[in-house]
């Protein structure tokens, strides 16, 4: 549950910013790429391919452990649960601020990104999103207009 619960929590906080600045997302895949080699998950810890201090600092590691240790017939550490309720921690506060900071602005960001698709084309708003759209003015007089002066 734990595992969910930060898989959650860390899409929530980078969700705003992702859909914001859209080359973002291309940092945090590559980001994920990277700490996934760091992390023992096709390794062992045993194995000596990174320091044992990087992977002690390492936050995944700990997340990793409260999923494998059980599997290989351990228990988890003290430190395992501590570092993994941290992150989870950390990650809330970081969620809580996105989603305050961002929250009257994600209509009119997902209104631009479906304007700013490599496609082409345009997303389709509910009725609910058209609603908070004209509420903001965004959709009055001419739609590039109004999403220019509502995303400033």
């Amino acid at each position: 549950v734990l595992l969910l619960v930060i898989g959650f929590l860390y899409a929530l906080s980078v969700s705003a910013i992702c859909l914001r600045f859209r080359d973002v997302s291309q940092v945090i895949t590559n980001f994920v790429s990277i700490m996934f080699f760091l992390t023992p998950v096709i390794w062992m810890p045993s194995q000596g391919r990174v320091e044992p201090l990087f992977i002690l600092l390492n936050p995944l590691y700990h997340v990793l452990e409260l999923v494998r240790a059980p599997l290989l017939g351990n228990l988890a550490t003290e430190m395992n649960w501590l570092v993994s309720f941290g992150v989870a921690g950390v990650l809330f506060v970081g969620a809580s601020i996105s989603i305050a900071a961002s929250r009257g602005r994600l209509f009119m960001w997902l209104r631009s990104a479906g304007r700013r698709s490599h496609l082409g084309s345009e997303i389709e708003l509910s009725a609910f999103s058209q609603h908070k759209l004209a509420r903001h003015g965004c959709l009055s007089g001419g739609a590039t207009r109004g999403l220019d002066r509502c995303l400033c």
